[in-house]
């Protein structure tokens, strides 16, 4: 949609010849033609002939961070501004506006969501305007758990649904059936969101784990990952987010099993942002109040609340971060550990891995070089081929930390096809 770059016929054969390609100039239709056309548009929609470019999706008040996360050409399809929606109070004619950030007219999945933390987000999901919760699981809710869940059914106060599912996640034939029952009994609420919390946990030292523990631990999360991966890749989702660990991250004794199959949850998310689909993993600490790790001392983390927990839930949803790790490092007891000195060289490593050490030597460089460069110009005389010989190589120093290039710049190659946008000019001007 733009009236640049319109390509001419022959262009067109060119490229795609077995493309149809006309120029529509919407400003110039009668109304009427208009609705004709976003009929048709909604129609194609709507039975998958055209299928929508990937979206990431910010709300405008975090414009920053969707700016940001276009600049690093890290998008595929279109980054998204969401603005408000207007909320009309009950008891009076006031409009505010609010961000939603679940839809009352969609499901939204949780595995694992039968008791402990995915009972607690699938509460929190409803409180935040989702229209129908399916909580899935192996086993049937507590007792506790299910009084809790009718009286959230019974409640005037709440509006939206609340299912149970009892299955299991890693088993494919139960995932289609599933989604299936979902789609055939609530057809107008199509399923825009997964929450994938399920795990369980098999500890044991190298020496003492089994195939069958490894299994234990991946399947609810491996197989069950990528079952509903494969079962959501071609639906329209808001949010695909998978419970990790911070043990993922940073390793626990006794907990090699555990830390695989997180890692894979990890790398599906990675996958599927290579894709162009939703995907968001959350490294969790410890939950202190609930889960399997509730009341637990566990090592060289404290445990958090509930509430922190769900406030870290809905940064993730809310930011458009892929990957997060809510976790609150008992800093103590990390410098008390016989891993301290591993750790240690282990996170520098990180921390060095995630800069552009190439553009911050460079910036530095020419910074800290600056006397230097007006002197040079100085002295080359008034001659263009002097002054170019000199601002040349600066300019593309500075050129290559912003592209975050690993090799120089050659000489005659295209900035654009490289991927410099107006942004980066801005910033290229404000460096120079």
């Amino acid at each position: 949609m733009s009236k640049l770059h319109i390509l001419e016929d022959n262009e067109v054969k060119k490229l795609r010849p077995d493309v149809a390609y006309k120029v529509e100039d919407l400003s110039s239709h009668p109304d009427q033609y208009m609705k004709i056309l976003f009929k048709e548009l909604d129609s194609r929609l709507r039975d998958k002939t055209f299928v929508p470019p990937p979206q990431r999706v910010f709300d405008v008040v975090d414009i920053r961070s969707a700016i940001r996360y276009l600049q690093e050409a890290k998008h595929i399809g279109k980054v998204v501004l969401k603005y408000p929606e207007p909320n009309a109070q009950l008891h009076n004619s006031h409009i505010s506006l609010t961000f939603k950030l679940l839809s009352a007219s969609a499901t939204y999945v949780i595995t694992g969501g039968c008791g402990g933390i995915g009972f607690e987000v699938g509460k929190w999901m409803l409180k935040n305007g989702a229209g129908h919760v399916v909580l899935v699981g192996r086993r049937s809710p507590e007792c506790r758990v299910m009084r809790e869940i009718e009286q959230i059914r019974s409640s005037s106060e709440t509006e939206g649904v609340l299912s149970i599912s009892q299955g299991d996640i890693g088993d494919m034939s139960y995932c289609e059936k599933l989604f299936s029952w979902i789609e055939t009994k609530w057809p107008t609420m199509p399923v825009r969101g997964v929450i994938h919390a399920a795990g369980v946990l098999a500890d044991g030292v190298i020496p003492n784990q089994t195939p069958e523990s490894f299994l234990t631990t991946q399947h609810p999360k491996v197989r069950g990952g990528w079952n509903l991966h494969q079962l959501t890749k071609d639906i329209n989702l808001e949010h695909f987010v998978v419970f990790s660990s911070v043990v993922a991250l940073l390793g626990s004794p006794g907990q090699s099993n555990h830390a695989l199959a997180n890692a894979f949850l990890d790398g599906l998310v990675n996958y599927r942002q290579s894709l162009g689909l939703p995907a968001t993993t959350i490294n969790w600490g410890q939950w202190g109040e609930t889960g399997v790790a509730a009341g637990k001392v566990v090592n060289m983390v404290k445990p958090f609340s509930t509430k922190a927990g769900l406030k870290a839930l809905e940064y993730s949803l809310k930011s458009g971060v892929s990957h997060v790790s809510p976790v609150d490092i008992d800093i103590d007891a990390l410098g008390n550990s016989m891993l301290a000195p591993w750790l240690t060289t282990y996170l520098e490593n990180i921390m060095n891995s995630g800069r552009n050490t190439r553009r911050n030597s460079n910036v530095s460089k020419w910074e800290s070089d600056s006397d230097s460069l007006w002197y040079k110009l100085k002295v080359c005389g008034d001659s263009n081929e002097g002054r170019y010989g000199v601002a040349k190589p600066y300019v593309a120093r500075i050129i290559e930390g912003l592209l975050k290039l690993d090799d120089e710049l050659l000489p005659n190659e295209s900035l654009q096809d490289l991927g410099l946008d107006s942004l980066m000019m801005i910033e290229m001007k404000n460096a120079l």
